[in-house]
């Protein structure tokens, strides 16, 4: 399963990230401002910290992501809006399965 799929059907995801593995759910596949591949998504396992709170983070699309084909997540969480501002355009969202779509300027 690609990334693309994987955001589209809410499959977790392991980054492999500084020498940790940390699991993330997927929010949403993105071009950003400057023409690069990314996932908006939240941190919800592993790292330096046991029982880390989970966070935000825009990962390059090219950093160490393997999609867990078993495992998926429920719920919906908002994008923080500091992030979207970074997007020039969504590819996929759990709830977008359409074309690509620009993010308007406002």
């Amino acid at each position: 399963m690609n990334l693309v799929d994987a955001v589209r059907r809410r499959h977790l995801v392991q980054w492999h990230d500084r020498g940790f593995v940390r699991t993330i759910e997927p929010y949403l596949f993105v071009v950003l401002r400057g023409l690069r591949l990314a996932l908006i998504a939240r941190q919800i396992a592993g790292g330096p910290a046991d029982g880390e709170q989970p966070c935000w983070k825009v990962i390059d699309a090219g950093e160490g992501l393997n999609v867990d084909s078993e495992r998926t997540f429920g719920g919906c969480e908002q994008v923080p809006t500091h992030l979207l501002g970074l997007v020039h355009m969504v590819y996929a969202s759990p709830s977008v399965e359409s074309e690509p779509t620009p993010v308007e300027r406002r």
